[in-house]
């Protein structure tokens, strides 16, 4: 019973820890004059990164030894990873489903590549790896 009633608490907390965390950020929008749309493209932003961002500085901060650390480092960096590679394929997956409705007479997928190269290259020269 005692498991119960702190799994009920705990979840009561998360949300009236999510309300007022929503409203902070959408008064600090109006307080900076920042328009509803990207007040609201920040707040998803962020509460989409900090249960990942607070499992890998854990992971990183706490871990007792490398492989203990080196599952925040995956967290980091596996994390964008898959969901860009699962974004790009739902996106392709679309387009490529609705070219008829969109007035596409083919399935080619024309794009923009320069942005997406830039901002890949520069992710990519800040890699570990390399």
């Amino acid at each position: 019973m005692v498991t119960v009633l702190l799994f009920v608490g705990s979840a009561a907390a998360i949300y009236f820890a999510c309300e007022f965390f929503v409203n902070g950020v959408e008064w600090l929008g109006r307080k900076l004059g920042v328009g509803e749309t990207a007040t609201g493209t920040i707040l998803a932003a962020f509460g989409t990164a900090l249960p990942e961002s607070a499992v890998t500085f854990v992971a990183v901060v706490f871990g007792r030894d490398s492989a203990q650390k080196d599952i925040g480092v995956g967290a980091a960096l596996g994390g964008p990873l898959v969901l860009a590679t699962i974004s790009y394929a739902v996106v392709g997956f679309a387009m490529l489903w609705n070219h008829r409705r969109l007035g596409r007479a083919t399935h080619a997928i024309e794009c923009e590549s320069k942005p997406l190269r830039r901002d890949q290259a520069w992710f990519w020269s800040f890699s570990p790896a390399r």
